[in-house]
C-alpha cells in the first residue's frame, strides 16, 4: 500500500504533510544498513488512521424573520462532508 495522499516520508524516516482523504491506509516501510559488510533488511506494514475533519455549519445563527413576509436561508457545510453521506 501506500502513505494517504498528501502525506510523504522523508529520508529521515518522518511521515509529514497534509492529508487530503480520510480513511485507514496500510503501507510496509522497508529498512536497509548498508554500513555492514552484508547489508541487512527489515520490513514492517503499518496502518494509519485519517480522521475525517469535523463537520461545521453555518451561518452560526439566523436572521430574524418578519411576519408575513417570505423568508429564506441558505445553510452550509464544511468538513469531510462526503465521509458522512
Amino acid at each position: 500500500g501506500t502513505l494517504p495522499p498528501g502525506l510523504a516520508l522523508s529520508p529521515g524516516g518522518e511521515i509529514a504533510g497534509v492529508p487530503s482523504e480520510s480513511g485507514d491506509f496500510i503501507f510496509t516501510l522497508t529498512v536497509t544498513d548498508s554500513t555492514v559488510s552484508v547489508p541487512a533488511t527489515a520490513s514492517a506494514e503499518f496502518t494509519i488512521r485519517i480522521a475525517p475533519s469535523p463537520l461545521s455549519f453555518g451561518p452560526p445563527s439566523l436572521p430574524d424573520a418578519i411576519i408575513e413576509t417570505p423568508y429564506e436561508q441558505r445553510f452550509t457545510i464544511s468538513g469531510d462532508a462526503a465521509y458522512y453521506l
